[in-house]
């Protein structure tokens, strides 16, 4: 069970990447703001179109893919809200990298079955995921 009060904080961990290209080393106003919303349960709740039951995040058990993660801060808070989440980024190896350090920090702190994953993926670039069948419910 993952139960997140609306005014209790979800912190995260992340790294920004150096590597030039892109903007792996911004944390943009909307990334902040897009954790905040998915850490809240019932901002959440009205953002991803889920009733709100107490007691559980609505991200449990969903699957989210955040497409040209950056930093990653969003897929961090969903993963950390119970979400099993795919989180991409440019096909740059220290951007990558640092994606998949933030992701396994998180991962070591959290005690629920959900897990989360780090691809490279460049825009216009074909992506496929291990699982060629897998749906998300939020993007």
């Amino acid at each position: 069970e993952n139960e997140t009060k609306p005014d209790e904080a979800v912190n995260v961990k992340y790294i920004l990447s150096a590597s030039p290209g892109g903007h792996g080393d911004d944390i943009w106003a909307a990334s902040r703001h897009l954790s905040n919303l998915l850490a809240d349960p019932i901002k959440c709740s009205a953002l991803i179109q889920t009733p709100h039951s107490s007691g559980n995040h609505p991200l449990l058990g969903k699957r989210l893919l955040e497409l040209g993660a950056g930093g990653g801060i969003p897929s961090m808070t969903a993963f950390k809200c119970g979400a099993s989440v795919v989180c991409t980024d440019q096909a740059i190896p220290d951007r990558i990298r640092c994606l998949a350090e933030a992701a396994e920090r998180n991962y070591r702190d959290v005690g629920h079955v959900s897990n989360i994953r780090v691809y490279p993926y460049s825009w216009g670039d074909d992506f496929l995921l291990e699982d060629a069948a897998e749906t998300f419910d939020v993007i």
